[in-house]
């Protein structure tokens, strides 16, 4: 074994450990301490695209998780989400720097009656990094705002977003005013949130699931693969 696979391995585990530990400090709500392992994270050379998803969306997977248990609350959920954007905020350079030509457009929100936005940032932030325009809507986004963004940026896809039972039936609202307007061809809708499945998006009309952003990213090339 050279002291080069050595480096690696030892590289890897560290790696590891920082993931765990930053999930740990989000789910902690610890966000100065989320913010140092982000830094570190980056000062040794470790950031991978995929941290944001086996590491910030998976700590905020188990604060909505003690959040719909009952375990936290609204005031636990929001110091959970701000570690999330402290540590997003860090890795952020290390995504985006000057890029070719966007593969596509995509119009990304959380749906009319939701105002979680971390997972939804995440996949905004994912999409942008793997070479696509992303117009992000934000949340409690109505479905005539989502309407007049397709009608304004001419996207390949919508990708709509939901984190609470409560709100994701406005997707099927933002498919039938595409429909009414008559945009819903022009474009594919992918959905996303915990209480979405690929049931639900074939029940309203949407064409896609995406159970996380690395699988959105994939939904679209192929998307745009196809359109070429």
């Amino acid at each position: 074994m050279t002291a080069e696979t050595r480096e690696t391995k030892g590289q890897a585990a560290l790696r590891e450990q920082l993931k765990r530990n930053l999930s740990d400090a989000i789910v902690e709500m610890e966000v100065e301490e989320a913010e140092r392992i982000a830094k570190e994270i980056t000062a040794q050379g470790l950031f991978q695209m995929n941290l944001l998803e086996t590491s910030v969306a998976a700590g905020m997977a188990v604060a909505s998780r003690l959040y719909e248990e009952g375990e936290y609350f609204i005031p636990e959920l929001l110091s959970c989400a701000d570690a999330a954007e402290a540590a997003t905020e860090i890795f952020r350079p290390y995504m985006l720097g000057e890029k070719p030509a966007p593969k596509g457009c995509v119009v990304i929100g959380s749906v009319e009656g939701d105002t979680h936005d971390i997972g939804k940032n995440i996949v905004a932030l994912v999409i942008e990094a793997g070479g696509y325009e992303v117009h992000d809507l934000g949340r409690d986004v109505p479905a005539s705002v989502f309407a007049d963004a397709v009608e304004a940026h001419h996207p390949d896809a919508v990708a709509l977003a939901s984190l609470m039972t409560t709100s994701m039936g406005h997707m099927a609202d933002v498919v039938q005013e595409l429909t009414r307007r008559g945009t819903r061809s022009s474009c594919k809708i992918i959905i996303g949130g915990k209480p979405v499945s690929t049931s639900f998006a074939k029940k309203i009309g949407a064409d896609y699931y995406a159970p996380g952003a690395g699988e959105a990213v994939r939904l679209l090339d192929d998307i745009c693969s196809r359109r070429s």
